[in-house]
């Protein structure tokens, strides 16, 4: 009975120094990194829309892509889920905002065709503001 307890706390004891390991290394975010910023289209702030990012393969960047929403003329990275830095391609759309839930736009009306934009991001947290140039409304 004596060896089972040990074998017992030895389990529990190593279960304790895993969780312990996981919680210090931050849960394991595999390098991401945050952005945010403003984005603006013929000067006024985009109201709703999403911008998507992918590591540019074509300049030898790989690793997992990442989604910001755009909201009131700011986007930003869900936490744990931000881009990997270096060389990337960012495809944005954006809405007006003046959709209701109900309808099929939910968003409201496009305010500018699917723009892709090149861009090598900091291998940090950071914060860049997007303006999409009036030549790119629909």
């Amino acid at each position: 009975m004596s060896s089972r307890v040990c074998l017992s706390s030895y389990l529990a004891a190593l279960l304790l120094t895993g969780l312990a390991a996981l919680l210090l290394t931050g849960c394991g975010d595999d390098g991401r990194y945050g952005l945010e910023g403003a984005i603006t289209f013929e000067g006024q702030p985009v109201l709703a829309g999403e911008i998507l990012l992918a590591p540019d393969t074509a300049q030898g960047n790989s690793g997992p892509g990442a989604m910001a929403k755009i909201k009131d003329g700011r986007y930003e990275t869900s936490p744990g889920k931000g881009h990997t830095g270096g060389p990337h391609v960012l495809t944005i759309t954006g809405y007006d905002g003046q959709g209701n839930p109900q309808s099929m736009l939910p968003d409201g009306e496009i305010l500018f065709r699917e723009r892709k934009m090149d861009l090598d991001l900091p291998k940090e947290s950071s914060a860049i503001d997007l303006e999409i140039p009036s030549d790119d409304s629909p």
